[in-house]
């Protein structure tokens, strides 16, 4: 009986593994990256997660004596195809690589040829609308331009923990993408390669970047490690609970090494419902720390709410 071992993740390889799954003649494995947690139903055996590069794709072809390969990968997984056609060559195994078709261009379609991604985001014009369907680890590039508004089509949203992982890692490539004149990047999530962003931003060292959230284990140390602001929800807790999360956001900062001080911190909250109470809880989360308060106007916004909440408010807490 001959083994098979596809490479999945895609439409085709699952109707591949259910096609071959009824020949007693074939032994068929599908791996799965993991990356999707609810896949489409497959054929045969199915395994999850990586394998170290090409050298353990390698090896686990000639351990498990796998007779063939097949790279059912999805065309943008270009770094994982590249593996497949190495690993193949170093276990002296058959590889076949299911390729789709390609775009036909008929009259009145508008194609712009760009190398990579970051060439992508580049050519867009300034404050574009763009509807991005090339994958979650594709749009670093375009986190980077603050003027784009994007659109991300994904088969599933992020789990909660791997979206602070690429929360992380999206602080360093727009970190990177605004202080180097090149930047390179290698993250399980986004990837530079001698990217470029012009033009720079006016401010020096790079725009102040303002992190939202109150996670006391991850969250926060990411304020700590990338942040000029760390933004509290005033809206579902108390000036009591800031100063417990402030306390442990110092601690973070002094773990990776950085002054307290130079993180600000704001608290955002409703207007409302008198003036005085906005006034008296502004007055309250000024004196536990925060040095931004940020209000939302009244509902229905209004240019009157707008007023009443400058006179009525923001004026007597600077008087």
């Amino acid at each position: 009986m001959a083994r098979l071992l596809i490479l999945g993740g895609t439409a085709e390889a699952a109707e591949l593994s259910a096609r071959l799954a009824g020949d007693d003649r074939l032994e068929t494995v599908t791996s799965l990256a993991g990356l999707t947690r609810m896949p489409a139903a497959m054929g045969g055996r199915v395994r999850r997660g990586g394998f170290g590069g090409p050298d353990g794709l390698a090896a686990f072809l000639k351990d498990e004596r796998y007779d063939a390969l097949i790279d059912a990968t999805h065309p943008f997984a270009a770094r994982i195809a590249a593996h497949a056609a190495e690993a193949a060559e170093i276990a002296g195994v058959p590889r076949v690589k299911l390729v789709r078709p390609p775009f036909q261009r008929t009259e009145g379609d508008r194609f712009v040829p760009v190398p990579d991604m970051q060439a992508a985001a580049a050519a867009l014009p300034q404050g574009a609308r763009v509807f991005l369907a090339a994958g979650r680890r594709e749009i670093a590039a375009f986190a980077a331009r603050p003027d784009l508004w994007c659109l991300v089509r994904m088969i599933e949203p992020p789990a909660a923990g791997e979206r602070l992982r690429m929360l992380d890692e999206a602080c360093q490539v727009m970190i990177a993408l605004w202080t180097l004149e090149r930047a390179s990047f290698e993250g399980a999530h986004y990837q530079l390669r001698e990217a470029y962003h012009e033009p720079k931003p006016i401010q020096r060292p790079h725009p102040p970047l303002v992190i939202g959230g109150s996670g006391e284990k991850v969250t926060l140390r990411i304020v700590a490690k990338y942040a000029n602001e760390w933004n509290f929800n005033g809206r579902t807790a108390n000036a009591e609970e800031f100063v417990r999360k402030s306390r442990i956001l110092d601690d973070h900062c002094a773990a990776v090494g950085r002054d307290p001080s130079e993180i600000g911190r704001s608290v955002q909250f409703g207007a409302g419902p008198s003036a005085a109470e906005s006034v008296e809880l502004g007055r309250r989360f000024a004196e536990a720390g925060a040095t931004h308060l940020i209000y939302s106007c009244p509902q229905p916004f209004s240019a009157e709410g707008a007023r009443w909440l400058w006179d009525e408010v923001v004026g007597p807490l600077k008087a």
